[in-house]
């Protein structure tokens, strides 16, 4: 079953603009159903890394996680609405897909908060934020780093856990998030479907 997530936007925005949010929307799409992937059937990826270990360490940058992605479960655009507001509509896997609903929308929440304050008020929210932004990347990667934990079970060193996450879930969310910041993306919902991607 695969899902769709809406995501809200205020402006199309320029052609550059628009392929770098789309290029931003994939990546973290990708690294996020990589990351469940492979704690979902850690045995191909343990005997991927076991390889490379032994020849050149398992080099994160090295890899295009798209080429681990099945083709039904691809991102696909289902539908755009351009218009001030307009939307996306994007159908893939529910995992990687509710990731970035909620990063999104905590981004949003976090923007609409610094912009709507006065001086005072906008300090204070700032501390406060910064503290709920480390608590949400820390929600989001905590799951990640619980479904990884066969990975660590299974001998796979701390540190490449932590690239995996690092290259695979926070850069490319952070990048995503810079169209939050720009005021293209306002906000984002996920709901299952029915339809099966063609």
């Amino acid at each position: 079953m695969s899902s769709q997530l809406f995501i809200r936007v205020r402006h199309a925005g320029s052609a550059k603009e628009l392929s770098q949010f789309l290029q931003a929307l994939d990546d973290a799409y990708t690294g996020l159903y990589l990351l469940e992937k492979i704690s979902e059937d850690i045995e191909p990826f343990l005997e991927y890394w076991s390889y490379y270990r032994y020849v050149h360490w398992f080099d994160v940058d090295r890899h295009d996680p798209s080429d681990f992605v099945l083709e039904k479960d691809m991102l696909h655009v289902a539908a755009v609405e351009i218009h001030s507001p307009g939307y996306w509509k994007l159908l893939g896997s529910k995992g990687p897909l509710e990731v970035i609903r909620k990063s999104l929308n905590d981004r949003h929440e976090r923007k609409k908060d610094r912009e709507y304050r006065n001086d005072q008020e906008r300090r204070r929210l700032e501390l406060e934020n910064e503290r709920r932004d480390l608590e949400n990347e820390g929600l989001a990667t905590s799951l990640l780093r619980e479904r990884l934990q066969l990975l660590r079970d299974a001998g796979v060193p701390q540190a490449e856990i932590d690239r995996l996450l690092v290259v695979y879930a926070e850069r490319p969310l952070n990048i995503l998030g810079q169209h939050v910041d720009s005021g293209m993306i306002q906000e984002s919902d996920v709901d299952q479907s029915d339809d099966t991607q063609e």
